[in-house]
């Protein structure tokens, strides 16, 4: 009876060689250079904002006139304005949004026209009709890119402004949702000294 021993006594050796080899495997593991044990998943995409600025998580772009919202989360203004019309809830933790928000909003920087020479050599600038008359200057973002459209001559085309498909449409001088064509409002180009505006993108 004692001959059958050994068998068994090799199976345990064998299974605590087993478990010795894996432990020094999983350290080998350990040792291994980040890059070579990261795998394409894990991999984070470079971001599109220059340092010092904040990404947007709505549109994916650095913010423009970034606004914070009580829970701490920061978006672009009218990215904002967006989602409190839809929703009234962070688009990031779904907290709820104070009903006020809009006419007292918490930015980390306040727009102010930049100091252009006067005469000949300022820059056109775009702006748009507001709803109880007066004219609001554009964000500085959605500007250049219709000063790029109107000199590469197009007559119109569409953009995504607080969330809404938009057609700016520069043969009529005018902008509307496109779900709502008929709510219309002007648009004007010229130089900011020129131009009694109310403020930028609905801010004052």
């Amino acid at each position: 009876m004692a001959e059958s021993l050994p068998p068994s006594g090799h199976r345990y050796s064998t299974r605590r060689n087993t478990r010795k080899r894996s432990l020094e495997a999983d350290e080998a593991q350990k040792d291994q250079p980040a890059e070579k044990t990261a795998g394409k998943e894990g991999e984070e995409e470079p971001s599109t904002s220059k340092p010092g600025e904040i990404d947007c998580a709505i549109c994916l772009q650095s913010c423009v006139h970034p606004a914070r919202l009580p829970c701490g989360h920061i978006f672009c203004f009218l990215c904002l304005k967006g989602v409190f019309r839809s929703c009234a809830k962070c688009a990031m933790c779904r907290r709820p949004i104070p009903r006020n928000y809009l006419e007292t909003p918490d930015l980390l920087e306040i727009p102010m026209p930049a100091s252009a020479p006067s005469g000949d050599e300022e820059e056109f600038h775009w702006f748009y009709e507001g709803r109880h008359g007066g004219w609001w200057q554009y964000e500085e973002r959605m500007s250049r890119e219709l000063e790029e459209q109107h000199k590469s001559g197009s007559d119109k085309f569409e953009t995504i402004i607080c969330g809404h498909l938009y057609t700016i449409d520069f043969a009529n001088h005018v902008q509307f949702r496109n779900d709502c064509p008929f709510h219309a409002r002007r648009i004007l180009r010229q130089r900011p000294s020129l131009v009694e505006k109310r403020g930028v993108a609905g801010i004052k």
